[in-house]
Parts: structure tokens; sequence; C-alpha cells
């Protein structure tokens, strides 16, 4: 690992080596990912449906809103 940042007080790490190789093995191989300190949240509101169609940049349509 060549680079890392702190989140939620835990080692998140950013790059282990050539950023153009890193790039080439996610498009075409396998990559580990330390998903850790990813979380949930929860978007509320008469535009919440918009808003997480918008930022997932999928089509969320054909899913039900609870």
């Amino acid at each position: 690992m060549e680079a890392y940042s702190v989140v939620n007080h835990q080692y998140h790490p950013r790059r282990y080596g050539n950023p153009v190789e890193e790039y080439w093995a996610l498009v075409n191989d396998v990559t580990l990912w330390d998903v850790g300190a990813e979380r949930q949240v929860e978007i509320t509101g008469p535009d919440a449906f918009e808003l997480t169609n918008m930022l997932t940049l999928r089509d969320l349509s054909d899913l039900e809103v609870e």
C-alpha cells in the first residue's frame, strides 16, 4: 500500500501502486476492495427518490420505495 487516509478512526487504503495499472486491473481483472469504512445512509423527503436516482447514476425506477 502506497497511500491511505483515516476514515472513522480506521486506515483506509487509497493506492497500492501505479494508478494506471490499478485502473486496468479494475477494468480487466479482479480487484480486492476494503469497504470497511463505508456506511449506510437514509435519504428521506419528498424528492428523495429523484435525488437517489441521480446520485447512483443508475435507473432505480423498478425498485419499490418503502
